[in-house]
């Protein structure tokens, strides 16, 4: 598909699936790969100034840091994309969720026990009405 993408000049869609893509392989604990992928969907969202996918771009560039025990900049992008969703009129609580999840599994990799305890809290009260898990 995404070959297809590129021949019909479609670079938001390429970006997209690109997202998809990083995502599959972070599930599957690659993530140099993930990387690859993540910062070519970022690279494209954030010259076209949408927000909403770049902050989708960082969660999963911040993931496949956090796979590849990077946690400093994992931290760093999560942050970002955590900064860019409570901007917006409506946040987008799954996100923000999602967000939280994976800043808290970096700030633990840098030993920021309080900090992931904070986090964790967060999230359960969003949780406990969203019901994600």
């Amino acid at each position: 598909a995404r070959d297809i993408l590129r021949l019909e000049r479609e670079p938001g869609l390429v970006a997209a699936t690109d997202i998809s893509i990083a995502r599959c392989f972070n599930h599957l604990k690659d993530g140099l790969s993930a990387r690859d992928f993540a910062y070519r969907a970022l690279g494209v969202f954030e010259s076209g100034a949408n927000n909403h996918k770049t902050a989708e771009a960082l969660i999963q560039l911040g993931k496949a840091n956090i796979s590849l025990s990077n946690y400093d900049d994992a931290f760093g992008l999560l942050d970002r994309a955590h900064c860019l969703i409570t901007g917006w009129r409506s946040p987008d609580f799954y996100l923000i969720y999602l967000i939280q999840e994976s800043k808290v599994k970096a700030l633990k990799g840098l030993e920021r026990w309080e900090e992931a305890e904070t986090i964790e809290r967060r999230n359960k009260a969003i949780n406990d009405i969203m019901e994600y898990e």
